[in-house]
């Protein structure tokens, strides 16, 4: 092990004056000097399963929404808070139309001047209670739809939502895989993450959501998607900056699932996830839980994924100059992974894992898939709570490909369709 550490310290000295570092230490200056972090929950009388957002609003733009969320009353929202953020206002959305109007009960919480995300003092949590009554708000709210609004999370970036294209999209490229992997910021500001569909929503077909790795993108799932029953399932893709942290990640996606039922009250949702996705996709399904949310999630097919994290993002904890928001995640020893299986999964749900172990890594002497190691994917808990387990005899990516693998997957599917 002292080897490794030294040799992943070297490489990291390496590498730090490449492009790639620079362009991740700009991001992440950026990024930390104008957002942070904090819980929102709200609460709301006389109020058992209502809908409620919690809307952040700029300070020197009346009625401009910065960021959103649709809660339930027992949720915290892991809220991205722009610097020029200058309140949060819920309210509960009576007619569900979207839109605030007098005759909705609201809450409003200004948020102080001192509140100073350059100074790297993230916010207390803050908790809004929304009376049993309207009254007049004290400042301005959202007085149009919020509809169009529902994929901002902060000022400026919007995400896809449903957005229509196909999985030979530009933006679905390795280079700017790696763009989402090193210089998120810019990811994001180019408006390329979000959920993509192929078609136009159809009802009378179920949603099936495609999850990628690290450095990865939607078109690595074409080998999957050729074997889909286009004619019963419905095919969505997550595209992500995969260098964020996982729960920002994993919070984003729960907004987007959230809007996305509302808007279309879809009852069934499965998940394919590949890598590391599917540590993204087990923090949502944690956070769905907490919250008792997420009711039309029935399976979640994961392929590949370290459920235990990553020794080289230990690695490049401990001894990278510029640390990679991700790599905190993925981690082995860090509180992300300590508390990923904390919570089971949501009751109406079964998790099935697939792995790979054909190793033909020319570093990588443990048994795995070349990139995995089994350990991190046949973690005890998540054995524990899954309902199935598969192995195959492929590499880590070649697992998208692998026939056994895609024909496991489908009838997984066709299964939990019945």
């Amino acid at each position: 092990m002292p080897l490794l550490r030294l040799l992943a310290a070297y490489a990291a000295l390496l590498l730090a004056g490449c492009g790639n570092f620079l362009n991740l230490k700009q991001n992440l200056e950026e990024y930390q000097s104008h957002y942070t972090t904090v819980p929102i929950s709200v609460r709301a009388e006389d109020c058992a399963n209502c809908l409620l957002f919690a809307v952040i609003m700029a300070r020197d733009e009346p009625g401009k929404v910065l960021s959103f969320r649709l809660l339930t009353q027992d949720e915290s929202w892991r809220a991205l808070l722009p610097k020029n953020a200058g309140s949060v206002f819920a309210f509960r959305d009576l007619d569900q139309d979207f839109t605030y109007s007098a005759a909705e009960p609201y809450a409003e919480f200004p948020l102080p001047v001192s509140v100073s995300v350059s100074e790297g003092q993230a916010p207390d949590a803050i908790v809004l209670h929304i009376p049993a009554r309207p009254s007049a708000p004290a400042g301005t709210p959202p007085g149009s739809s919020l509809l169009g609004a529902l994929g901002a999370i902060a000022d400026g970036f919007h995400l896809q939502s449903g957005s229509l294209t196909t999985l030979d999209d530009p933006r679905f490229s390795a280079e700017f895989a790696r763009q989402g992997m090193w210089e998120a910021l810019d990811f994001i500001r180019q408006e390329r993450a979000g959920i993509y569909f192929l078609e136009p929503y159809d009802a009378t077909r179920t949603p099936v959501l495609f999850v990628h790795g690290i450095n990865g993108h939607p078109g690595e799932f074409k080998a999957l998607l050729a074997s889909l029953d286009r004619r019963r399932f419905q095919p969505w893709f997550l595209y992500y900056p995969s260098g964020l942290e996982i729960p920002t990640v994993s919070s984003g996606l729960h907004s987007l699932l959230s809007k996305l039922h509302y808007q279309h009250r879809f009852t069934d949702l499965h998940i394919v996830a590949h890598s590391m996705g599917g540590v993204a996709v087990r923090a949502l399904l944690a956070d769905c839980e907490q919250a008792r949310s997420c009711p039309y999630l029935r399976s979640f097919i994961s392929l590949s994924s370290p459920f235990d994290g990553d020794w080289a993002a230990q690695s490049g904890v401990d001894h990278s100059p510029v640390v990679m928001p991700v790599w905190r995640s993925m981690a082995r020893q860090g509180p992300f992974m300590r508390t990923l299986f904390a919570r089971p999964l949501p009751r109406q749900l079964s998790h099935h894992a697939g792995f790979g172990f054909l190793n033909e890594g020319l570093f990588s002497k443990k048994s795995g898939d070349g990139v995995i190691p089994l350990e991190s994917q046949l973690r005890a808990e998540m054995q524990q709570q899954a309902t199935s387990i598969r192995g195959f005899n492929t590499t880590h990516t070649g697992i998208l490909e692998d026939p056994a693998a895609i024909a496991w997957v489908m009838a997984l599917l066709e299964q939990a369709a019945h």
